[in-house]
């Protein structure tokens, strides 16, 4: 993708790539990640839009598209150009959902066949997640009853007696698996819980996002470094190899899921407040590469580059975060001076006028990758979407 000249007024900036998201790129994103022979959606497209065979379709995929489709339905009111997402969801509950334990294969084939049957804590929270939008859209009790479940086969079969948190995954027999523990599966968790609190107003599901809350302030954050580390033991300190290893686009996540949890208990805590404010502070000054744009894959704590690669979905989190932050700090000239900045960037770097997109960038910002995965959407609709609250 060659870089384009933006010639577009800022003041224009926020409400055209908003315009194009709902108007051109949703609509299109669905026709071509349905999978109109097998059902589902693909998991990942080359440059050409065509499916790229890689032998698997992942949970997380098929419910992060589904969440996309419903919320943006739920938003705009139209489904007409959503067609057969039911048999989307036909297609997820079939070949991934696992009666006989209540939990979710991570993996199958096109046609439904399995490929990996162990659980994914990362795949089951989205599986809630995806329920919540499109329980909200359906209004099926039997969708509801589905994300029900799950959380419960959560809170069971991924709780290990002794050990903060939850593993990271189970084998076939509901083990768990000898994997390094990351904060990422626990954020998205936190997020299913939060909105599912908001569908069912069931106050376990609040008491769940309290306890991952706590979790992130006292085991996650970083008090001394003001950082939010990505690895961990087993007792959730920082991994002795990895530890040192952070993502600015997660501590924008987190700025943004932690101001839902407090919007949704009715509750403001100066605590997360502060620590708020210091995850944005570290991410915007370290995140961002002066010279070229962009943001970096990974720092280390001390906010040193690791990896100095650029992916999209890190600016789509700090577009959600500075909504969040204007409010904190009451300045919403530089928030929306840097949010038109980065959406200018997405227009001349990352993003096409279909909807297509670059994956990852380099430092130089040169596509590394021409293959668009199908968990992407995700990002880029809720970073656009969040756009108007800071216009």
């Amino acid at each position: 993708m060659q870089a384009k000249e933006i010639k577009v007024k800022p003041s224009e900036i926020l409400k055209n790539v908003q315009d194009n998201l709902y108007e051109i790129w949703l609509p299109s994103w669905y026709a071509w990640f349905k999978d109109t022979q097998n059902g589902g959606f693909h998991e990942r497209l080359d440059e050409k839009l065509k499916p790229v065979d890689l032998g698997y379709r992942r949970l997380v995929t098929q419910c992060r598209q589904l969440f996309v489709y419903s919320h943006a339905a739920l938003t705009t009111g139209d489904l007409s150009r959503m067609d057969g997402i039911e048999e989307a969801f036909d297609y997820l509950v079939k070949y991934y959902y696992r009666p006989e334990t209540g939990g979710w294969r991570f993996s199958v084939k096109p046609d439904g066949t399995p490929v990996d049957d162990t659980y994914d804590l990362y795949g089951h929270a989205f599986l809630v997640l995806c329920c919540t939008y499109y329980y909200r859209l359906t209004q099926d009790e039997t969708v509801m009853d589905i994300a029900r479940r799950t959380l419960d086969f959560i809170n069971t079969a991924f709780r290990v007696e002794g050990l903060p948190g939850f593993a990271e995954a189970l084998d076939e027999d509901l083990k768990p698996l000898d994997r390094m523990r990351r904060q990422d599966p626990h954020m998205h968790l936190f997020e299913a819980s939060l909105f599912m609190y908001r569908v069912t107003n069931n106050k376990p599901y609040l008491s769940l996002a309290k306890e991952l809350a706590d979790l992130f302030t006292d085991k996650f954050w970083s008090r001394e470094s003001g950082t939010l580390p990505e690895y961990y033991d087993d007792f959730l300190n920082p991994h002795p190899e990895s530890g040192h290893i952070s993502q600015p686009g997660h501590h924008f996540q987190w700025i943004w899921l932690l101001e839902k949890f407090q919007e949704t208990r009715r509750r403001k805590h100066q605590n997360l407040f502060d620590i708020m404010s210091e995850l944005f502070v570290w991410a915007d000054k370290h995140g961002f590469d002066p010279a070229y744009g962009g943001i970096y894959d990974e720092l280390d704590i001390q906010g040193d580059i690791l990896t100095d690669s650029k992916r999209i979905w890190p600016i789509m989190e700090a577009l959600k975060a500075y909504p969040v932050i204007n409010r904190l700090e009451n300045d919403p000239h530089y928030c929306t001076r840097r949010a038109e900045d980065l959406v200018t960037l997405l227009r001349a770097h990352y993003l096409e006028e279909d909807g297509r997109w670059t994956e990852q960038l380099s430092r130089d910002m040169k596509p590394l990758r021409t293959d668009m995965p199908g968990t992407t959407p995700y990002h880029i609709y809720l970073g656009i979407a969040a756009l108007s609250e800071i216009e």
